[in-house]
C-alpha cells in the first residue's frame, strides 16, 4: 500500500483549565475634564485579499472611565449582487450540499468562490455579528499554516497564530499571577485559544479526508465525513461543560476511525 495511505490519527486531548474565581475591582482617578468615550481614527479599507479587507485604527483619545472597543480592522469583502449570482456553492440550502459542491470545484473555482464570500461553515451559524467576524478572522489568520508540513510543524504554526504557548501549565500559572478581573479575563482568553486549537485539529482531519479523493475514496464518503465534522464543531461551541466537550472529541475520534475503515476499502 502506498505510503500516502498511511494516516496518523490526530491526538485530540482535552486540556483541563482551572476556572478562575474572583470578584470585580477597580479604582478611580482624577480627570482634567469631561470624557464621553475613547476616540479612534481609522484608515480606508484595503483591496479585497482572500475574501478579506483590512484597515488600521489608532487610538486618538483615551478616556480613563471608558472602555470602548476598537473599531473592526478586518471584514469580509463587500459582495455586490453580481457576485452573489456567481456563487456556486455558498448559497446551497444545506450544509452537506455546500460541502459536496465545494468538493467538485477546481482550485481556481474554489479561490474565486472564497473571494466572493469567505464564510467558513463554523462561522455561518453564529448570529452575533461581532462573534461571527471574529470567527472569520481566525480562519483567515490560520490559512498560512496549511503550507506547513502535516503534524507538529502545522500545529506549531497554529499555536503561534493563536498566541498559545507550548506549556499550558505555564500559561495557567501566568493567569493565576494576575488579580480579579484581569485574572478572569486571562483564563477566558486561554480557554478560547485551547478550544480553537482543538477545533483546528478537527479542521485538519477534514483536509486530510478531502485529499484522499485522489486515492479513490468516494466523494460521498468524504462529504458525509466533513459534514458530520462541521456539525461536531457546532456542538463543541455549544457545549456548556468540559465533559460535554470531551464527549465531542471522542465522537470526532470515532468518526475518523469509521471513515478510515471505509476509506481503506475504496482505495485502489
Amino acid at each position: 500500500m502506498s505510503k500516502r495511505v498511511i494516516l496518523i490519527l490526530v491526538s485530540l486531548l482535552v486540556v483541563g483549565i482551572v476556572y478562575g474565581a474572583g470578584g470585580g475591582g477597580g479604582g478611580s482617578g482624577g480627570s482634567s475634564g469631561p470624557c464621553t468615550g475613547d476616540s479612534f481614527k481609522c484608515g480606508v479599507w484595503s483591496e479585497c485579499v482572500n475574501g478579506q479587507q483590512t484597515r488600521t485604527c489608532t487610538l486618538t483619545e483615551d478616556c480613563e472611565n471608558a472602555n470602548d472597543p476598537k473599531p473592526a480592522e478586518t471584514k469580509p469583502c463587500q459582495v455586490n449582487i453580481v457576485d452573489e449570482v456567481n456563487l456556486k456553492c455558498g448559497d446551497k440550502e444545506t450544509l452537506k450540499e455546500r460541502v459536496q459542491c465545494r468538493l467538485n470545484l477546481t482550485e481556481d473555482e474554489l479561490r474565486t468562490e472564497l473571494s466572493l464570500r469567505y464564510l467558513p461553515e463554523e462561522c455561518r451559524v453564529i448570529d452575533n455579528q461581532t462573534e461571527r467576524q471574529d470567527c472569520v478572522n481566525r480562519y483567515a489568520r490560520l490559512q498560512v499554516c496549511w503550507n506547513k508540513a502535516i503534524g507538529e510543524e502545522r500545529f506549531s504554526c497554529v499555536r503561534e497564530k493563536l498566541e498559545l504557548g507550548n506549556d499550558i501549565s505555564q500559561e495557567k500559572a501566568n493567569c493565576n499571577s494576575k488579580l480579579n478581573v484581569e485574572r478572569d479575563s486571562c483564563f477566558n482568553d486561554l480557554r478560547k485559544k485551547v478550544y480553537n486549537t482543538i477545533k483546528f485539529k478537527f479542521y485538519d482531519l477534514e483536509e486530510r479526508a478531502e485529499e484522499m479523493e485522489e486515492l479513490g475514496v468516494s466523494e460521498d464518503l468524504i462529504a458525509e465525513f466533513v459534514t458530520n465534522l462541521e456539525i461536531k464543531k457546532q456542538e463543541f461551541n455549544n457545549a456548556d461543560t468540559k465533559e460535554e466537550r470531551k464527549q465531542v472529541i471522542l465522537d470526532v475520534r470515532k468518526l475518523w476511525q469509521d471513515f478510515i475503515k471505509e476509506a481503506k476499502e475504496q482505495i485502489k
